[in-house]
Order: C-alpha cells, then sequence, then structure tokens
C-alpha cells in the first residue's frame, strides 16, 4: 500500500504536463457564468440548471452521460446570489492552495476521482448530488493540511480551519441522522468522505504507526536507569536506543520533544511520508527515492 502511494505521488509529480492548470478557477468561472445567465433569464432560471445537473433518469433513461461531470457546474438558480459568492471564493482559495502542494495533476485526479465516485453513487441508489460534496472533500483535504489556517468566518469571526471542519463533519452527521427517512439518499456525503480517505490513508497510517511505535518504546523503557547506565558498555548501547521523540522534522532535525510548541506534518509528496515541521512542510526538497 505505501509502495503504491510512493510510486502515485512520484507518476504525478514526473507528468505535471498532464494535469489541467487552475482547473478550480475554471470552474468557478464557469459556474459564474451559467448562474448570471440564468439569473438573467426571467422566463426560466433553472433552463440551463435543469440542462446540466446530476438527474439518474436522463442519465440512465435518455443517454445524456454529461451530466456525470457538468453538475459541478451547475449552481442551483435558488441559491442566493451573496451565498454563491462567498461560496465560490472559498473553494477557488482552497483549490489553488492544493494545486500548489500537490501539484497540478495530483489536484486534478483528487478532484474528478471525487466527481466520479460521488455521482456513481448517484447513479447505484438513483439520488440527487451536487458539487458541495466534492467542495466537502477538498475542505477535508485542505483541513488536513493546513488545520491551523485561520480565515474569517463570514468575513467577521477568525476561526482555525480544523474547527470549521469538525463542525462540517458534525453537521453532515446530524443531516445524515435526521435524514435517514430518505435513505440512502442521506448517505451521499460519505461518497465524498470516501475519495478524502483514499487520498489520506496513507498519512494516517503513518501517523498511527509513529504512535505505536512511540508506545511501545514507552512501555521498554528501563525503570532503573541509574543500574543501567552503570552496567558495562552502558555509553556504547546508548549510542543505539530508540529516540525518544514521535516526529523530527528531516530539514531543521528539531523534535516535539525538544520543540514541543512546534507542529509537525507528513509530506505525502516525498518518498516515505517524511515528516516535517510546520515551518518546512511548505518549503523543502521532495525526496524521491526511499
Amino acid at each position: 500500500m505505501k509502495g503504491f502511494y510512493g510510486k502515485f505521488d512520484r507518476f504525478c509529480s514526473r507528468n505535471e504536463r498532464f494535469g489541467i492548470k487552475n482547473l478550480m478557477m475554471i470552474i468557478v468561472i464557469i459556474s459564474a457564468v451559467i448562474y448570471v445567465l440564468g439569473y438573467m433569464s426571467q422566463s426560466n432560471p433553472y433552463f440551463l440548471y435543469n440542462k446540466l445537473c446530476f438527474s439518474p433518469y436522463h442519465i440512465l433513461k435518455m443517454g445524456q452521460v454529461w451530466r456525470i461531470i457538468t453538475y459541478v457546474i451547475a449552481p442551483n438558480p435558488a441559491t442566493g446570489i451573496f451565498g454563491l459568492a462567498i461560496s465560490l471564493f472559498f473553494y477557488l482559495f482552497i483549490g489553488r492552495v492544493l494545486e500548489q502542494q500537490w501539484g497540478r495533476l495530483k489536484f486534478t485526479i483528487f478532484y474528478f476521482s471525487g466527481v466520479i465516485i460521488t455521482a456513481v453513487f448517484g447513479l447505484v441508489f438513483r439520488c440527487s448530488i451536487s458539487s458541495a460534496y466534492i467542495n466537502l472533500s477538498m475542505f477535508m483535504a485542505f483541513a488536513t493540511l493546513y488545520p491551523d489556517q485561520r480565515v474569517m468566518f463570514y468575513f467577521i469571526i477568525p476561526i482555525k480551519i480544523k474547527w470549521l471542519a469538525y463542525l462540517s463533519i458534525i453537521y453532515y452527521v446530524y443531516v445524515m441522522i435526521i435524514n435517514r427517512s430518505l435513505f440512502p439518499a442521506n448517505l451521499v456525503p460519505i461518497a465524498a468522505l470516501i475519495n478524502y480517505a483514499i487520498y489520506f490513508a496513507p498519512m494516517f497510517f503513518a501517523m498511527t504507526a509513529n504512535r505505536k511505535r512511540h508506545r511501545q518504546w514507552e512501555r521498554s523503557k528501563v525503570v532503573d536507569f541509574e543500574e543501567a547506565k552503570n552496567r558495562p558498555g552502558a555509553a556504547a548501547r546508548a549510542q543505539h536506543q530508540k529516540p525518544n521523540y514521535m516526529h523530527k522534522c528531516e530539514v531543521c532535525g528539531r523534535t516535539n520533544v525538544s520543540h514541543p510548541e512546534l507542529e509537525f506534518r507528513y509530506c505525502s509528496k516525498c518518498a516515505g511520508y517524511r515528516c516535517y515541521c510546520i515551518d518546512h512542510i511548505n518549503n523543502h526538497n521532495h525526496i524521491t527515492e526511499e
């Protein structure tokens, strides 16, 4: 599993030219244009939306397969223009950051895999879907990579992105519970989270493995340190003891023990999922070989 993700990251980094540059900007601009055209049409503001939105009936019965993709650029005309503008601006920002962090090809694959996974869920269970679930997957990815990034909630309240992520999870769980009578349509957010989990599984595996190793080391520590220090060859053995830290930055060498105030992250583009402090996670040369 780890080897697969390493090969995938190296493939993406070596084939950047196949990715779509400024993908999120393209999607936001097209979505805004479609919304404005519908808004200007007084006779039938839902005309374009009805042609592009996701509809299992039109896809399976009438062969309108383009809806599998175009639903991400079809904002509902019932959405207020102010709320839509905030949403588009916010996800444009997130998309550009993820594209810069991952590279254009990996971000392109991430986005469209979310589109396809969500569409397959909608087709299998014959339920309605929208771009909100793709945005949820993208938002969770951003919150995982930059949990302490501060945003202005409704342009007023500064809040760390990780708290918004927790609130989003609570909200969607609540919605799934209260709408259980709509099963399986109420489970559509899970499709977006599946896409998120696919890409962040190695990071979670690495963090879990490090915690496990740390707990094992804690349990194996010698209780009587003075006795161990006086044993023959203790100085030589001390050089081979396991480190007493959980995270260590590959660039500066700082650890969670020497600098407990620092946060550490694992780079998904480096082979072996190397650990970096918050100062170097976005400022280092990627290691491409184990």
